[in-house]
């Protein structure tokens, strides 16, 4: 059994475990070699294993996917490229054994042991991660540079990131903090924490890797087996509704509907109509809306003297919100301009619509944008009898 070496596990939670990087040279009493590169390789063209190959080419990362055939790897070059495998600890049981000199975290916060080898200059890119993960090295040795704090969530936005990269590469790396790790040698990065590891020759480098599960993933969880004990016999009730002259308008007052809203769950403002809209919205028969569709364009004078009709298979309802019309369509919010708000009330307000009732609205381009697309969609279609 593999164990680290002068190292004090509550020390290392008070002080360090999601707070700051930490180098632990020669961290373990007896540190063995527990893969070699030809089995690495072998693994990684396992039907059912994760892998990738990432080649630095003109100074832009390259990524391959795996499963790989044995022949990929007679084309790699000598230098600058990496593989990465995951989960080598359910393939190998020798570097299953780096699991446990960790015992000291919840074994439910593991993911898994992962190995990557590395050719000289082989790297990655600069980048950070979600989770926590230790990095032991292997043969060889890599330089790491580690950034002086754990980022932001907004500083590990799109606006930071290299475009058309899965790696979270970073396009604003500020290198603070530098070790060469060698064998034995371990490295503690704390999630969020960009870093950037170069290999000095060729290397392996093993990742204990320790996730959570996101807060959204923690209350889908919570509200999945609160709804699992819920009736589906019980509905919205409204014996108090008042009247309305739009029968597509979803107005503030129905949020007073909600009378039977479960105590284990927040009940959402009367501001927030989003959610509500994308629900009633939803159309019944999915399967059939393709077929509504139409190339078919009308004249400003057609309009004007057509009577359009609402395809019933399509389901309409807007609302207000700070002065503006949000509309939804078939579960989806429609996008249209704002100026608009007075026209989607009147396309929305009747099942057929005299076209010199929209007339009016046509001279603004995007209106008349804005009836094409609806019709094109076949929400509404022009009465053939007309």
């Amino acid at each position: 059994m593999m164990k680290l070496k002068n190292f004090d596990p509550e020390n290392f939670l008070r002080n360090y475990w999601q707070k700051k990087p930490l180098v632990i040279r020669q961290a373990f009493e007896s540190f063995e070699q527990l893969i070699d590169p030809d089995e690495l390789a072998g693994i990684s063209c396992e039907e059912g294993s994760f892998s990738k190959i990432i080649l630095e080419k003109n100074k832009k990362l390259e990524v391959m996917e795996g499963p790989f055939d044995p022949e990929t790897y007679e084309s790699t070059p000598e230098s600058n490229w990496t593989l990465m495998v995951m989960e080598v600890d359910h393939w190998s049981e020798t570097v299953a054994k780096l699991r446990d000199p960790f015992t000291f975290i919840p074994e439910w916060r593991m993911d898994d042991v992962s190995v990557s080898y590395a050719a000289d200059s082989g790297t990655v890119g600069a980048h950070f991660d979600f989770y926590d993960v230790f990095i032991i090295q292997g043969i060889g040795r890599r330089r790491w540079q580690l950034e002086s704090r754990a980022r932001t969530l907004e500083e590990c936005g799109p606006d930071h990131l290299v475009d058309g990269s899965d790696l979270k590469l970073v396009n604003d790396f500020h290198s603070s903090e530098e070790w060469i790790l060698e064998e034995g040698d371990l490295l503690y990065i704390p999630p969020q924490w960009g870093h950037y590891g170069v290999s000095l020759g060729e290397s392996i480098s093993y990742s204990v890797g320790f996730r959570a599960p996101s807060i959204k993933e923690m209350v889908l969880s919570y509200v999945k087996s609160k709804l699992d004990l819920m009736s589906e016999d019980i509905f919205l009730e409204d014996p108090h509704r008042s009247f309305q002259g739009n029968s597509s308008e979803i107005s503030a007052l129905d949020s007073n509907c909600l009378v039977n809203w479960p105590e284990w769950l927040e009940k959402p403002s009367s501001n927030e109509l989003n959610w509500f809209a994308e629900l009633v919205t939803e159309p019944k028969r999915i399967q059939d809306l393709d077929e509504d569709s139409s190339d078919e364009e009308f004249s400003k004078e057609e309009i004007a003297h057509s009577v359009f009709v609402r395809n019933l298979d399509h389901r309409l309802a807007y609302f207000e919100e700070n002065g503006e019309i949000r509309a939804y369509v078939d579960g989806k919010e429609l996008s249209f301009a704002r100026d608009l708000g007075d026209l989607i009330k009147v396309l929305f307000s009747k099942r057929e619509l005299q076209g010199a009732e929209i007339s009016k609205f046509l001279e603004n381009e995007k209106a008349l944008d804005l009836l094409q697309n609806l019709l094109g969609r076949g929400i509404f279609y022009r009465d053939s009898a007309d």
